[in-house]
């Protein structure tokens, strides 16, 4: 008789922030667009919003819609588990207030697949979390997962990338990365 062996891992919770939909996140304007409370509460979306302009659109879905005329909600994830790829630009939301110290993070197409979400990571930004990241990557070692480039471990491959505070998180090097060790 074989026995399974299952390596325990570290149980984590992701919690993404979504404005409230009254057709269910199904990627189509709001049915009553005028109704929704949650776009008054969010500050990435109030100041924004024109219900005239998203009344005559209503229950429309953003795939047959020009960009142009995506509401604003867009930005803040009202497309959550849309059932269709999209693409958005992003924007460092620093970077027009303080270029300074954020102007060198450029507008940047972002591609979602379909049933997904997009989301911010806050964590991996800051300095303070290098030493906690590193005492993960050490638990992984210390597990049987390896990252990549040291080949793949008894119990797994962590595949990993870095960022940097100049250039910022490149998706085309994470699909690089992705191609190297998934699909050889």
């Amino acid at each position: 008789m074989s026995q399974t062996t299952t390596a325990e891992f570290p149980l984590r919770h992701l919690s993404v922030r979504v404005p409230w939909h009254d057709a269910g996140w199904k990627g189509v304007v709001c049915d009553a667009p005028h109704l929704n409370g949650a776009c008054a509460k969010l500050k990435g979306i109030a100041g924004k919003k024109t219900d005239e302009q998203e009344k005559p659109l209503t229950g429309r879905s953003l795939d047959d819609l020009p960009r142009e005329q995506w509401p604003c909600c867009v930005d803040e994830r009202a497309t959550f588990m849309a059932p269709f790829e999209m693409e958005q630009v992003k924007r460092h939301a620093l970077a027009g207030m303080n270029p300074k110290f954020y102007g060198h993070f450029r507008p940047t197409p972002q591609r979602y697949p379909p049933f997904s979400a997009g989301i911010v990571l806050f964590a991996w930004m800051m300095r303070d979390n290098l030493k906690r990241y590193q005492r993960k990557l050490a638990w992984y070692r210390a597990n049987g997962v390896l990252p990549g480039e040291s080949g793949a471990g008894p119990r797994g491959l962590l595949v990993t990338t870095t960022e940097s505070s100049k250039e910022g998180f490149d998706s085309s090097v994470v699909q690089s990365v992705i191609r190297r060790y998934i699909n050889p």
